[in-house]
């Protein structure tokens, strides 16, 4: 666990040089924990002794970090608590198959979290074609 610790303590700095040399705004301990939870299941796959309950305590706090930003853009707020419910559980889903390694199950959750995504989130189409008729409105009532 100490060597987690370390680990999000050095990468915290090199999140923000990332974001100041790429102007991006990624949160510097999410990205930190998700760096470190990342090598940690790449050392896992290369044969190092990792214990897998420190990268899954890890990623479950990814997963609720990213619930946390995510639902700050749902459009549709009726939607809000399916929202946490189906992301929280699809993303812990997701989480294990990947410290698991069993990629079926992942592509199927991952596909199943990306397409609530696009329900929650609408589509560009669907705002694009909101504003559409937004416009003709006024253009109806205008004279």
């Amino acid at each position: 666990m100490e060597l987690a610790v370390i680990s999000i303590i050095v990468l915290t700095p090199c999140v923000w040089l990332f974001n100041k040399m790429f102007k991006t705004n990624i949160c510097l301990i999410c990205g930190a924990v998700s760096g470190t939870w990342i090598w940690m299941l790449v050392a896992g796959a290369s044969g190092y002794s990792i214990d897998p309950v420190i990268p899954a305590m890890l990623m479950g706090g990814s997963v609720v970090g990213i619930n946390y930003q995510l639902e700050k853009k749902i459009k549709n707020r009726e939607w809000l608590i399916y929202w946490r419910i189906t992301f929280i559980i699809l993303g812990f889903l997701t989480a294990y198959n990947l410290l698991m390694f069993r990629w079926i199950n992942l592509a199927i959750y991952s596909a199943i979290a990306i397409c609530l995504g696009f329900v929650a989130f609408g589509s560009k189409h669907q705002r694009d074609t909101k504003n559409i008729e937004s416009i003709e409105s006024s253009m109806k009532n205008c004279c």
